[in-house]
């Protein structure tokens, strides 16, 4: 039995479904895995454990990658699992970009929230200051920061988690994705993994493929049991919201596993563009599938 350790890029929830089904079920045992799955400070830790050889494989989204792998992360992309929206959920009073001047947007990104902004509300042409853009750290709680007045919009945000979840609160909300407006940010949650892992363990990760495939189609075919294998590791997810999530994801979890490069220059692209560091779209991806 083969030790892999995973990290997710966020705390334990819905989107992570798949993991805890075919662990429960014992599916990444029948490929001779024993899986250990770890739970992130912040959305960056797992990348940078797996960089320095300390887990196998890492959880996160793709706007995550240009800035790793520029700054020397030892990284790749081999597989997606997961494709959702992936944008800004705001207060229902705010309907287009030009009520974006002079609010506050809570987020986990500070450092791409303003860029972004600006070039989604150009894409409509509509010229804004990113000084004119009040940024409030907000970690993974986006929707409390809404519901607590901290903040008008929230960046960042999944189409399945957070507009179900400020729905559930009573709160009403406008979500602007991404890729309808120009920016290529896909709402994907892809695997990463060392460069050298690739290439020392490849039957090992092909294994790990095969049972997460087998996890995601037993969850698409019996979504409770799959549920209730999460909840008997997390408890404290059991509960009206996380299931009205579970119902909103299921339709999210994809067993195509490949990774399209176009896409991936198109990231690289916008990320030199606005932060001056060239990469290219092999520098962060890896054909495995």
């Amino acid at each position: 039995m083969d030790t892999l350790g995973l990290s997710l890029e966020w705390f334990v929830n819905v989107d992570h479904l798949p993991f805890f089904a075919g662990l429960y079920q014992g599916f990444f045992k029948d490929e001779g895995i024993d899986l250990h799955i770890v739970e992130p400070v912040n959305h960056e830790a797992g990348m940078k454990l797996v960089s320095a050889g300390k887990l196998d494989i890492a959880i996160t989204e793709p706007i995550h990658m240009p800035e790793a792998v520029a700054n020397g992360l030892r990284i790749k992309a081999f597989a997606k699992y997961f494709i959702t929206g992936f944008g800004i959920i705001t207060k229902s009073n705010i309907k287009d970009f030009s009520q974006f001047r002079g609010i506050r947007v809570a987020t986990p990104l500070g450092k791409y929230t303003k860029i972004i902004i600006r070039e989604m509300a150009k894409y409509k042409g509509i010229e804004i200051d990113p000084n004119e853009i009040e940024v409030i750290p907000a970690s993974y709680y986006l929707v409390d920061a809404l519901l607590s007045n901290k903040a008008e919009a929230a960046f960042a945000a999944f189409e399945n988690y957070e507009v179900v979840e400020a729905k559930y609160k009573g709160l009403d909300v406008n979500f602007f994705r991404f890729t309808d407006y120009g920016v290529p940010s896909y709402g994907y949650l892809v695997l990463v993994a060392r460069t050298e892992t690739l290439r020392k363990k490849r039957d090992l990760i092909r294994g790990f493929l095969d049972a997460l495939r087998r996890s995601i189609r037993f969850t698409l075919e019996y979504p409770d049991k799959a549920f209730n294998a999460l909840i008997t590791y997390v408890p404290i997810l059991d509960n009206e919201l996380n299931r009205m999530i579970m119902r909103e994801t299921l339709k999210c979890f994809t067993d195509n596993f490949s990774l399209s490069k176009e896409e991936w220059e198109k990231l690289a692209n916008f990320y030199y563009k606005h932060w001056n560091k060239k990469i290219d779209a092999s520098d962060m991806i890896e054909s495995f599938v």
